[in-house]
């Protein structure tokens, strides 16, 4: 912070004949000014990276600071980014490896077995499901349909098949949470569930519940958000064959 500091004052005290060059001005309104200090940080390239806060705005801090990571975007449920980034302090405040790998797979478990499936959906945004379904209703050749708005015309396509008219059909700007099928049904890898549900559909929880791949689900919702930080470190998403390994070699 002193180095800062005196950076600050040398940078500042060279603008007022900046301002004064570059514009004929005597009012300089140009500063430069110390914005945290960070003791442990992982990049893993331009604007994607996670920081441990020491300092931050005028104050003495212990917080975490990410930018452009999955692990804060809208792509998983809010609690398994918050606890995922939680896992990646322990690394940056230098916590025993082996013990977060142990937690890192003993999570990933408890997220395979959740009872309530709604825990372990994953999040995304409806644009456009009318003019994909109505293509998708002409066989239009050649269509291509994002796996969100698939696994949604799929549930829409549900809802008429099991003559459910209390669930709400999902629409352009619905919220909906998406499930991998571990058998597909058809061409459809994945069925949605609208976000306002507060309990699956009878006819889900009969015919899906016990085809989600929830191996998939995991590896969307943990290992893809991890794996670009841990590479970044040299390391790689833990599983228990990675620690029985590491127990049979290493230890």
């Amino acid at each position: 912070m002193a180095i800062c500091d005196a950076v600050e004052s040398e940078t500042n005290d060279s603008f007022e004949a900046y301002c004064k060059e570059a514009f004929n001005s005597d009012h300089n309104v140009i500063a430069a000014g110390l914005d945290l200090v960070s003791d442990r940080c992982i990049f893993i390239k331009p604007k994607m990276y996670i920081m441990h806060l020491d300092w931050f705005d005028g104050s003495y801090v212990d917080k975490m600071k990410v930018m452009g990571l999955q692990i804060k975007k809208t792509t998983i449920p809010k609690q398994i980014g918050t606890d995922l980034t939680k896992f990646v302090e322990r690394i940056l405040k230098k916590e025993d490896w082996r013990k977060i790998q142990e937690d890192i797979v003993e999570y990933k478990d408890s997220i395979r077995n959740r009872e309530n499936v709604l825990d372990i959906g994953i999040p995304g945004g409806i644009k456009g499901i009318e003019d994909y379904t109505m293509r998708y209703l002409a066989k239009e050749e050649g269509l291509r349909i994002p796996s969100h708005i698939s696994a949604s015309i799929l549930y829409n396509a549900c809802l008429e098949a099991y003559d459910d008219k209390d669930s709400p059909k999902i629409v352009s700007g619905s919220k909906i949470k998406s499930y991998v099928l571990t058998t597909p049904m058809n061409e459809f890898k994945r069925i949605a569930l609208p976000t306002d549900l507060k309990t699956p559909p009878a006819w889900f929880i009969e015919h899906f519940i016990g085809n989600i791949d929830r191996d998939g689900q995991a590896l969307r919702l943990i290992d893809k958000p991890l794996s670009p930080i841990l590479t970044a470190i040299g390391e790689i998403i833990p599983t228990k064959k990675s620690l029985l390994f590491d127990d049979l070699v290493f230890y």
